[in-house]
This record gives C-alpha cells, sequence and structure tokens, in this order.
C-alpha cells in the first residue's frame, strides 16, 4: 500500500513486489492519486482505491505552510482510507502487509492482526526550520513527529531504503529500523560497466553526465 503522491512509493514497492512474485507470493495493490494512476496503466496487479491525500504547492515545490491550512478534512480522509484499507484485508486476505509512506495501513494492520512492514525514507520532519518565526509550525512539526513515529512502532519492521546515517532514527524505533539501501529493479551486480555503458552512449570517458529524471508529482498544476 504506497502513498500515492508522486512515483517513487510505488516504483519501489513494484520492486518488492516483483521480487516476491519469484518466489511464488501472490500480490496486490492500493493506493490513490498519481501512485493508482501508475498501477492501472503499467501493471496488472489486484488493485484497490483509497481516498486521496493532497497536498500543495507551487511550481512543484511543496508549500507546508499552505498544506496545513487545506488540510482540515485529513482527519476524515485518514478514517475513510482505514476503512477502504479494512474491506480490501478482508476480501485479499494478506499474509502480510508493506506500506510506504502511507501511516494509516499499520494502525489498520494492527487491528487486523496482519505484519506490517513500513518503508520509509523520513522520520524526523524538519519543516519548521523554514518557518523560525511561527511557534504554529514548530508545535505542528512536533506533533506530527510523534504520530509518525508511533504509527511506525505498529509495525514489525521499519525499512529505511538508504545508508545508516541517511536520517535521524527516532529512539523508540532505533530496534526496528533496518537499513535496505536504494530498491532496485536492476542488480547492480549484474549491470553494464559504466565504461560500456558510455561507449554505447556515445559519451568519452572525460564526460561530465547528468542525469534528470521525471517525477510525479502535480503541486501547484492544481491547486
Amino acid at each position: 500500500m504506497p502513498c500515492g503522491i508522486g512515483m517513487g512509493h510505488t516504483s519501489r514497492c513494484v520492486t518488492i513486489a516483483k521480487e516476491l512474485e519469484k518466489v511464488g507470493a501472490e500480490v496486490a495493490f492500493a493506493s490513490y492519486g498519481s501512485g493508482y494512476k501508475i498501477l492501472s496503466n503499467h501493471y496488472n496487479y489486484e488493485l484497490y482505491k483509497l481516498p486521496e491525500i493532497k497536498f500543495y504547492g507551487v511550481e512543484c515545490e511543496l508549500d507546508i505552510k499552505y498544506t496545513a491550512k487545506k488540510s482540515i478534512n485529513v482527519p476524515f480522509i485518514f478514517l475513510k482510507s482505514i476503512y477502504k484499507e479494512s474491506r480490501m484485508i478482508k476480501k485479499f486476505k494478506p499474509d502480510i502487509i508493506i506500506a510506504d509512506s502511507h501511516f494509516s495501513v499499520p494502525i489498520t494492520a494492527k487491528v487486523h492482526k496482519i505484519p506490517c512492514v513500513m518503508i520509509q525514507n523520513e522520520l524526523t520532519l524538519n519543516f519548521a526550520e523554514l518557518y523560525p518565526d511561527e511557534k504554529t509550525m514548530e508545535y505542528l512539526e512536533t506533533g506530527l513527529k510523534k504520530f509518525v513515529a508511533d504509527v511506525c512502532n505498529l509495525s514489525k519492521v521499519v525499512m529505511i531504503p538508504d545508508v545508516p546515517g541517511s536520517i535521524e532514527i527516532p529512539e523508540k524505533l532505533k530496534n526496528k529500523v533496518t537499513h535496505t539501501g536504494p530498491l532496485l529493479r536492476e542488480d547492480p551486480s549484474k549491470m553494464k560497466a559504466k565504461q560500456q555503458l558510455r561507449n554505447e552512449m556515445g559519451f568519452n570517458s572525460n564526460d561530465k553526465i547528468v542525469l534528470v529524471t521525471v517525477g510525479g508529482v502535480n503541486l501547484g498544476l492544481n491547486s
């Protein structure tokens, strides 16, 4: 059940799904927004749609303050998502649930007594430093930090798709966290050598290459 904002959460969950399928596991997905569109347009997994949580910004940059003001209905959406997740669980009957930055899922999994693995690349939010003169944002960040830690603590394992030391780990989660490194679709050991790829693409050995990837967040486009 990946967060549906952008493409990253869904793409790394698909990477895990493909590995699980290799050992005979049956996989289903539930998501919303961009995540749901990617899964429905490009994959054939059993798919369930969840209520959409929206973030707001300008020119693809997240505006935390404006998002907070517009998020008065988040508690309702959160409860609605738990209801939808419960219906999916009763129908699909999973043995384990993998959530990616989708914070209602560990709660739902706990209620149904199903082990949950939480993938999370940020456990301590630091947006208050963007608004140093506003105590409201400081209080919001403090509350969200506690919420994130408490929800992740309901999981059996918290996977950090990065190297140790990349993010701050709350004390209560240190025994649950495992660092996996980036979740890649291809095994690096089986990839072509750098110089071979440079030659195939017409680059010289001393050329500096900049890789630009396309994201899937519509911040600022529909606000």
